[in-house]
């Protein structure tokens, strides 16, 4: 191998340490995830950014987490934007129940979805729970919330079993 090889092989290791990833929690009761997330149109959406502002970057994953019934991961894509003032992107709008959630500006980033999980194939959290590595991710301890910090070492798992399942790659 190349010493310029190398060097590039570095590169992008030391990229991949500094890419975080982040859970973005949605509320089927205020926002239809579902079909949101079968909506071929929908290549990208912008999620509320709570927590973590300074924190969460361009270049970051981003797991997108339905709450309550049936929750877990049914999604994962790019973060392509870093938090600010936003309203949510054309498209996803009218996945909004309630009009006066539709024309709302607030901190957001726009997520680029790589993989849509179907309902019956999402990573649903009571399976989660059952891998030890998961066990205590932040959002299955306390699930209040939109933003949620995952480990690397907890993506390192989720990442495993989305390359089994689904032959995702990253």
């Amino acid at each position: 191998m190349s010493k310029e090889d190398k060097e590039e092989i570095q590169k992008d290791d030391s990229k991949a340490e500094l890419r975080r990833v982040w859970i973005f929690q949605g509320n089927q009761k205020i926002y239809d995830l579902y079909n949101s997330l079968v909506d071929e149109n929908v290549k990208e959406a912008a999620w509320l950014v709570s927590r973590f502002r300074d924190e969460i970057r361009t270049g970051d994953v981003g797991l997108i987490w339905k709450a309550g019934k049936r929750s877990g991961i049914y999604a994962v894509g790019d973060v392509i934007s870093n938090p600010h003032m936003m309203y949510d992107l054309e498209e996803s709008r009218k996945y909004w129940r309630y009009e006066s959630d539709r024309n709302q500006e607030f901190l957001r980033v726009k997520i680029r979805y790589k993989l849509r999980l179907r309902l019956t194939k999402a990573l649903e959290s009571t399976e989660l729970q059952k891998i030890a590595e998961l066990r205590n991710m932040e959002i299955l301890k306390q699930s209040i919330g939109t933003n949620f910090r995952v480990t690397p070492e907890e993506w390192q798992t989720i990442l495993n079993l989305l390359k089994t399942r689904f032959g995702f790659k990253e």
